[in-house]
C-alpha cells in the first residue's frame, strides 16, 4: 500500500506516521511538509512544501509532465478559485497581482500535482489538517477528482485539559452531519438512569465549555490606547508613517524591480514592505475606531463578529462566504425593518488582509454598525436576537447560551439543534421563520456533547503541540489515537489492507 502524507509536521507527525505504517500494510509513502521522517522498513520519499508554497514550480519543471485536460479542469474549477485566495496568504508580493501570472502559476501547480499523483498510483492521500494552503488544497481537488480515498483532520472548539477533540473528514464539504444527527437521536433515546451517567461523564471530560463562555472579553486596542507607551516608541510610529506616505508609492516599487539583480535589493524591499504592512496597519486600525460604535440600548440585533483571516474557518470552509460581505449583505437584506446588524472585527485581525473599503462597504449598509473592539463578546450573543457566522466560535458560545445562530460555511455544529446551515437567500428567509419558536435547553447541549464525544478524540497533531507540552498525554498515546483513526479508514476503503 502506498501513501500521500501532507503535513505531520514534528515529533509528533513523525510518530503518527511510524505508527500508521507499524499498524497497517503500508510499504511506501511520500510526505510533504516540513520534516524529513524516515521510518525504519519503509520506503519514502521527502518533498518540502516550501517549493509548493513559493510559486517555485517552474515551466521546465512541468515540461516532462503529463498534459492537462478540459475535462480536469473544469473538475477542478472550484478549487482553482479557493487556490487563487489562499495563494494571497502566502504571495503577497507584486509578482502574482497579474490574473495571467496568477493562472499560469495555478496552471503549472496543477500539472506538477496531477502528474504525481498518476506516476506514482497512491492508494489514499492523508493530510493532517483541513486543506488551507495553495499546494494542500490542490492535492485535496485532485484526490477527489480522482476517486481516491482522501482523510484530513479538524479540531472542535472543546478544548479540555488544554487539548483538542479532534474529528477525521473525507470531504471537507461535509462534516458529517447526518452521523451527528444519529448519535443525538441515540441520546434522546437513552433511558433516563442512563443519561444521568452519561451527563456527569461528559461534565468530568470535556470541561472546556465553561471556559468559552467564561473567558474575559477579548480586547483589541488600538495603538492610541495601549498602556505603557514611551514616547521614543511614539515619536517612531509617527516617523514610520510619514516615511510610508512619502517614499513607498509605486515609483519606489519599479526602481527596485529595475535593480532586482543587486546585492542586498531583496533585503531592502523587505523592509519598506514590511514598514508599509505596518503604515497601512495603523491606518485601517485608526478608521475602524473612528467609526465603530458602542451597542444601542433597546435595539433589536443579529451579531455577526468577523473571523480572523486568512485562515482555515473561513477558506475553505467558508465556501462562497470566504468574503464576509456577502453573508452580511443576504442579512442585511432579509432582515426585518429596523433591526440591525452588529458586526465587530476579530481583536487581533492583520489588517493588511482588510481595507478601509472593506469597512465603508459595511458602512454603507443602511442596518449595519461597526461595533467597538472592547465590547464584551459574551454580552453581544446574549442580548442579541440571534447569532450570525461563517463557522466561528460565537455559534459555538450561542448554543451553550440556549441562542440559535446562522452558519454560513461547512461546520460540524450545523447538525446541532438552533443552529441552521444557510447558503441562499431563500434559505435565511426560512430561517427567520423558525428561530422565535427556537428553544435549546439542557437536554439538547448534552445531546451535542455527546454526539461530539462519540464522534471525535481527544488528540493534537502539530503545530498544536506546545499547548499540551505538561500534559500528562503522552505522545506515543497520541500518536495512538490519531493513527487508529487512520487504519480504520484505510481499511474502510481498501479492505484487508491493514494489518491486525
Amino acid at each position: 500500500m502506498k501513501i500521500l502524507f501532507v503535513g505531520f509536521y514534528g515529533a509528533a507527525g513523525r510518530k503518527i506516521i511510524e505508527k500508521t505504517c507499524a499498524k497497517s500494510a503500508v510499504t511506501e509513502y511520500i510526505l510533504i511538509g516540513e520534516d524529513n521522517h524516515q521510518i525504519e522498513n519503509v520506503r519514502s520519499r521527502f518533498l518540502h512544501r516550501r517549493y509548493f508554497r513559493n510559486a517555485q514550480v517552474t515551466k521546465d519543471v512541468v515540461r516532462s509532465c503529463r498534459p492537462l485536460d478540459a475535462d480536469l479542469y473544469e473538475q477542478m474549477a472550484r478549487y482553482e478559485v479557493e487556490f487563487y485566495q489562499q495563494n494571497e496568504r502566502i504571495n503577497r508580493t507584486h509578482t502574482l497581482d497579474l490574473y495571467g501570472t496568477r493562472r499560469e502559476f495555478y496552471l503549472r501547480s496543477l500539472a506538477y500535482f496531477n502528474d504525481l499523483l498518476e506516476v506514482e498510483s497512491f492508494d489514499a492521500v492523508i493530510l493532517s489538517n483541513i486543506p488551507h494552503t495553495n499546494y494542500d488544497l490542490l492535492l485535496y481537488g485532485l484526490a477527489r477528482c480522482k476517486h481516491l480515498p482522501v482523510l484530513c483532520f479538524y479540531r472542535t472548539p472543546i478544548i479540555p485539559d488544554r487539548f483538542f477533540y479532534l474529528y477525521s473528514l473525507e470531504n471537507i464539504y461535509d462534516h458529517r452531519a447526518q452521523q451527528l444527527r444519529d448519535l443525538t437521536r441515540q441520546y434522546h433515546e437513552k433511558p433516563v438512569s442512563e443519561k444521568a451517567g452519561i451527563r456527569q461523564r461528559l461534565k468530568d471530560s470535556i470541561n472546556g465549555w465553561d471556559e468559552i463562555v467564561g473567558r474575559s472579553a477579548r480586547v483589541g486596542l488600538s495603538p492610541a490606547a495601549q498602556p505603557g507607551r514611551s514616547a521614543p516608541t511614539i515619536l517612531k510610529e509617527k516617523l514610520t508613517r510619514l516615511f510610508a506616505r512619502l517614499f513607498l508609492r509605486t515609483a519606489s516599487t519599479v526602481r527596485l524591480n529595475k535593480l532586482e539583480g543587486y546585492p542586498g535589493v531583496a533585503r531592502k524591499r523587505g523592509r519598506l514592505e514590511k514598514a508599509r504592512m505596518k503604515y497601512l496597519n495603523q491606518q485601517c486600525e485608526q478608521y475602524y475606531e473612528i467609526h465603530s460604535v458602542r451597542p444601542v440600548a433597546g435595539e433589536t440585533y443579529v451579531y455577526f463578529p468577523l473571523h480572523k483571516q486568512p485562515e482555515a474557518t473561513t477558506g475553505p470552509l467558508g465556501g462562497f462566504f470566504q468574503d464576509q460581505r456577502q453573508a452580511i449583505d443576504m442579512l442585511s437584506k432579509c432582515l426585518p425593518a429596523g433591526w440591525k446588524i452588529y458586526v465587530k472585527e476579530f481583536p487581533h485581525q492583520r489588517l493588511t488582509h482588510r481595507s478601509r473599503g472593506y469597512y465603508d462597504e459595511l458602512l454603507g449598509m443602511d442596518n449595519v454598525r461597526l461595533i467597538k473592539k472592547d465590547v464584551n463578546s459574551i454580552e453581544l450573543v446574549k442580548g442579541s436576537a440571534f447569532v450570525a457566522t461563517v463557522t466561528g466560535t460565537a455559534a459555538w458560545e450561542a448554543f451553550w447560551l440556549e441562542k440559535p445562530a446562522v452558519l454560513f460555511g461547512y461546520s460540524l455544529l450545523c447538525a446541532a439543534k438552533g443552529m441552521f446551515d444557510v447558503k441562499t437567500a431563500s434559505d435565511l428567509r426560512g430561517v427567520l421563520t423558525e428561530i422565535p419558536s427556537v428553544c435549546i435547553d439542557e437536554e439538547d447541549r448534552m445531546a451535542w456533547l455527546f454526539a461530539v464525544d462519540q464522534l471525535a478524540f481527544k488528540a493534537y497533531l502539530e503545530p498544536y503541540k506546545p499547548a499540551v507540552q505538561n500534559s500528562a498525554f503522552s505522545e506515543d498515546e497520541n500518536a495512538e489515537a490519531v493513527s487508529r483513526e487512520i487504519c480504520s479508514f484505510l481499511k474502510k476503503h481498501l479492505g484487508g489492507a491493514t494489518a491486525s
